[in-house]
């Protein structure tokens, strides 16, 4: 069997993650082409490694079944995931359709200084990924040790505490954040999760934001791609946010007055 230069897998796979393979979103043309630069990666590494033809074929199969069900994936993620109903009332604007305005004063070519106004989207989702992984750890910490005290209370052996840890924040979290807006890491770190109106996201859509982050990163250890490229793509796909809790009552405010 040829051996595959460790040079040229780390090149193929960030070939790979950069160009996605397929783009969904793009047009159809756009999908052809980005469809054969994505398979030069897996050609070149089947060249090397005929095994990896596995991924391949798993990637294959997976694009053909998402083409297939991608209609009622969306109308079923609109319609239980989003809740993106027409028949429903509008009381007051919702987080996405809030704008702010910025003033940028510059050189003139006269010589003076000239004011320019910009009105650009509001996007109260706190981007700091330090801290928002802080959030994540101490979550993930305080499952252990509730586990660890569990297991030594009722003498329970022969589990594994960090991967039950990890179930956790996937289980219980999203309960959390339903009822509170926060999980034990965002109360600490002063952070809460709220949707589109500005109110604690429902269960459902609760789960999902917190189980893709982990599907990604699935997807991204099996077939070295993942189909997201934003950061904090769980929280765009599921139209919530993860803000400051201080923020909330100025979000709140800003809705209002927009709405008048």
């Amino acid at each position: 069997m040829r051996k595959t230069p460790p040079l040229l897998i780390h090149i193929t796979v960030v070939l790979n993650v950069t160009e996605k393979n397929i783009n969904l979103m793009t047009s159809k043309k756009s999908q052809i082409f980005d469809a054969f630069i994505g398979l030069i990666p897996f050609i070149i590494l089947i060249y090397f490694d005929p095994k990896i033809i596995f991924h391949f074929l798993v990637l294959l199969i997976s694009f053909i079944i998402y083409l297939s069900l991608k209609p009622k994936i969306k109308f079923l993620w609109n319609k239980y995931i989003l809740k993106d109903f027409d028949e429903i009332e509008k009381k007051h604007l919702k987080i996405s359709e809030l704008t702010t305005s910025k003033t940028v004063t510059r050189r003139a070519k006269n010589g003076g200084y000239e004011t320019i106004d910009f009105t650009m989207k509001y996007n109260p989702d706190v981007e700091n990924f330090n801290l928002r992984l802080v959030a994540k750890i101490l979550d993930i910490a305080f499952y252990y040790l509730l586990i660890y005290l569990t297991t030594k209370y009722f003498k329970i052996s022969d589990i594994n505490i960090l991967f039950m840890s990890f179930l956790a924040t996937i289980l219980i979290s999203p309960i959390l954040e339903t009822i509170t807006g926060r999980t034990f890491g965002k109360f600490i770190t002063g952070l809460q999760v709220v949707d589109d109106n500005c109110e604690y996201p429902y269960i459902l859509k609760s789960y999902a934001r917190n189980i893709l982050p982990y599907f990604d990163a699935i997807l991204w250890m099996i077939l070295y791609l993942s189909p997201f490229e934003d950061l904090y793509f769980h929280n765009e796909k599921t139209k919530t946010y993860t803000i400051y809790t201080k923020d909330k009552k100025k979000i709140m405010e800003m809705m209002q007055k927009n709405n008048m």
